[in-house]
């Protein structure tokens, strides 16, 4: 996830969801965040089709190997976000072909 705005505005932030069934809900948060409709059976899922979707996350600071390091906790749609303006994200500006996890969001 590339964060648009604010102080960090640029950086990167990873999150990693499971595929296992228990864990599904999560994956769910996501996507809803993003915009995304879920239904309540399986689904195929296209990651070009999350490419450029905007949502809100709130991160925690947690110490791992002796660094700092930013952690995503929650997910709420974008119009929740109380920051100012926010861009959406070009979807040239992303490559997903070098990209072999295909269950990172």
């Amino acid at each position: 996830m590339k964060i648009l705005s604010g102080e960090y505005a640029g950086s990167t932030l990873y999150y990693t969801t499971s595929l296992q069934p228990q864990a599904l809900f999560n994956l769910k948060k996501v996507l809803l965040a993003l915009g995304m409709s879920v239904p309540n059976s399986k689904m195929t899922l296209d990651l070009k089709a999350v490419v450029g979707k905007v949502a809100g996350v709130t991160v925690a600071h947690e110490m791992y190997d002796g660094k700092n390091k930013a952690r995503i906790v929650d997910w709420y749609p974008a119009q929740d976000v109380e920051d100012e303006d926010v861009e959406t994200v070009d979807e040239e500006e992303v490559d997903l072909e070098d990209d072999d996890e295909d269950d990172d969001l």
